[in-house]
């Protein structure tokens, strides 16, 4: 029989106007740290921890339960746990997740990432009101790198399977709710890392491509600043440790970074329009930029080679990245321009953006890791120009 939802009440919030947060996987290896981390702020945020056993949450926590506004017990495998404990919540943090190999966590396949990373985050999404203001998913590097080395071994399992779908499903069900989702992607979670003063501020970047290791810590405390900072809301992220110690990880650091993936960088164009056909609009800018590099108009050629990708994570548009080859003969990206559709408050725009130097990030892997908004990219000023000679052929087709 399905456990019913129990939510015991701890003790009162110390603010009525400080946000109500639940925390699932509130006893796991990060979720735990994560609550820590929340308690700092009780002026800020009322805590109340999702678990499946209260005795292993006093183990953890101790003279901490006090601070918890209340408690709330149950499994996230069954649906009927998770009836009743969103009265009032305005976000969700969700710490969900199984080691990626058999394990005793596993428990005996009743609790395998399919289950747990898949299946129970699909059942948070469904539990949640449209009244929740804010959902915080943690995910993984790699999920969508899952059939190239070492991520191909880490999926063996289908771990990143599961967090790809659980991603998805959250997205897919909170977009129909209306309700922004914020996913953060860690590196290989690693506790023994430097101290925090050693590390400095952490690396943000978006798309996949950084690769590196991550203090949960850090983790924590980037979840905890996604509740407060408003670029941080609605964005998949990924984040590992930093490795300078100069580089501060202060309120305007982290304002700073999210501020900065979450808008790509120098605004470089912003066309509005009064009406438009968004889902024509972005088939107009796909199929221009994936044909850019074979165009007889284009003279002189571009510099570098350029890549076209359709935006995911909810972005509508498209990037073009220039590519380049290291001094080992790799591939590499050298810059980036996102050409992305926008409603901002009812007004669409179509906005180009230059996403800045690519550099070599952590652990010799490439990813976002230097400046956004750098230098111009080869071949900014050609690109831009034959948007506005594709736009002034065929925007009829696009505008409504």
């Amino acid at each position: 029989m399905a456990a019913s939802p129990q939510l015991a009440s701890a003790s009162p919030p110390t603010s009525t106007a400080s946000k109500k947060v639940v925390v699932f996987g509130a006893t796991g290896q990060q979720g735990s740290i994560v609550v820590k981390e929340l308690l700092k702020y009780q002026d800020k945020f009322s805590v109340i921890p999702f678990v499946r056993s209260q005795e292993k949450m006093k183990e953890i926590f101790g003279n901490e339960t006090t601070k918890f506004s209340a408690v709330a017990q149950g499994n996230i495998l069954q649906s009927s746990s998770l009836e009743k404990i969103f009265d009032g919540v305005d976000a969700v943090i969700i710490c969900v997740g199984v080691p990626a190999f058999p394990n005793p966590a596993w428990e005996n396949g009743s609790n395998t990432p399919e289950k747990v990373d898949y299946i129970g985050v699909q059942n948070i999404a469904d539990a949640l009101p449209p009244s929740v203001k804010q959902v915080i998913l943690l995910s993984s590097v790699g999920v969508q790198r899952r059939s190239s080395f070492p991520f191909s071994f880490l999926n063996l399992f289908g771990v990143l399977d599961a967090v790809s779908k659980g991603e998805e499903a959250m997205k897919a069900t909170c977009r129909e709710k209306g309700i922004p989702v914020t996913i953060v992607r860690p590196g290989r979670l690693n506790d023994t890392l430097p101290p925090k003063a050693q590390r400095g501020m952490p690396v943000l970047a978006r798309g996949d491509l950084i690769i590196g290791e991550t203090s949960r810590e850090d983790v924590a405390e980037a979840m905890v600043k996604c509740l407060e900072i408003p670029s941080a809301r609605g964005i998949t992220f990924e984040i590992v440790s930093g490795k300078d110690a100069s580089k501060v990880a202060s309120d305007a650091a982290w304002k700073g970074a999210f501020d900065a993936i979450s808008t790509c960088g120098t605004e470089l164009l912003s066309l509005e329009f009064s009406s438009v056909n968004v889902d024509a609009l972005e088939r107009l800018l796909v199929q221009w930029a994936t044909t850019l590099t074979f165009s007889a108009d284009l003279f002189p050629p571009l510099p570098a080679p350029i890549r076209a990708d359709t935006l995911k994570d909810g972005e509508r548009g498209v990037a073009i990245t220039a590519l380049g080859v290291d001094v080992g003969g790799r591939i590499e990206e050298v810059g980036q321009l996102r050409f992305t559709i926008e409603d901002v408050d009812g007004t669409y725009y179509l906005k180009v953006r230059r996403a800045g130097d690519y550099s070599p990030s952590i652990n010799g892997g490439f990813g976002w890791a230097g400046g956004w908004g750098g230098k111009e990219m080869l071949g900014e000023k050609q690109i831009l120009g034959q948007l506005g000679k594709a736009l002034s052929k065929k925007i009829k087709n696009a505008v409504a």
